[in-house]
């Protein structure tokens, strides 16, 4: 919200401004601004003593070069020239066949907890509520709601609504719990995005690893017991 820049994002073939809604506060600084006042401190730092626009205009030249202006750009979003409506159209695919492959092969990491001390499957997925962790300090004081089906929760003994305490072998936090028939009874969704200071925060019970599938946060790798307090 501080800062003037320009995003893509994965998911959508589209451009766009980031518009500064409100000057930077107190002593706040922008990563832009970080990453400059660091680069003064070597030898390549002049190269980097660059303003936002020029910095925008170099990041951008692919796009320019296709004929989009910067003033479209700061505009408003701007999809990508020749970027298809749909994928893979033409039914051709970077494989050795040519051919979509499904994945045959997956080794499941080797310090996954046994099902007999944590039996459900964490699926700490985004929320339709936030983007990412994107939430007033306000909102951190409301324990994330998870879903259970109710054929596990009668097997705990918990009820709808109760405050439970999720737990894998890394860690502990508190949710809320909500009752979902059309849950698997195997999975605990818990949805991502509340910060470690709130205690009820998915990162509480994750490891500190990247995931063997997509090279990101191990979300998907990580199994979990549920306990009322």
């Amino acid at each position: 919200m501080e800062e003037q820049d320009i995003v893509a994002s994965y998911g959508h073939n589209y451009v766009g401004p980031v518009n500064q809604a409100i000057p930077p506060q107190g002593e706040s600084r922008s990563d832009f601004e970080l990453f400059q006042s660091l680069a003064a401190h070597f030898p390549f730092g002049p190269d980097f003593k660059r303003s936002v626009e020029e910095w925008l205009t170099l990041l951008t030249a692919p796009l320019l070069r296709q004929g989009v202006t910067l003033e479209e750009l700061w505009a408003g979003p701007v999809r990508l020239p020749g970027a298809p409506m749909v994928p893979y159209t033409d039914r051709k695919f970077a494989t050795p066949s040519g051919k979509f492959q499904f994945m045959t092969e997956f080794n499941r990491p080797s310090c996954l907890e046994s099902k007999e001390s944590y039996p459900y499957q964490l699926m700490s997925v985004s929320s339709y509520e936030w983007l990412c962790s994107e939430m007033t300090p306000a909102e951190q004081d409301e324990l994330t709601v998870i879903r259970i089906h109710p054929k596990e929760a009668a097997k705990l003994n918990l009820a709808d609504g109760e405050t439970v305490r999720v737990i894998s072998n890394v860690g502990a936090t508190k949710a809320r719990l909500k009752l979902d028939s059309e849950q698997r009874q195997d999975t605990i969704i818990f949805p991502r995005g509340r910060w470690l200071k709130s205690g009820s925060s998915a990162n509480l019970l994750t490891r500190d690893i990247v995931s063997k599938v997509g090279n990101g946060a191990p979300y998907y790798e990580t199994r979990v017991r549920i306990e009322p307090i």
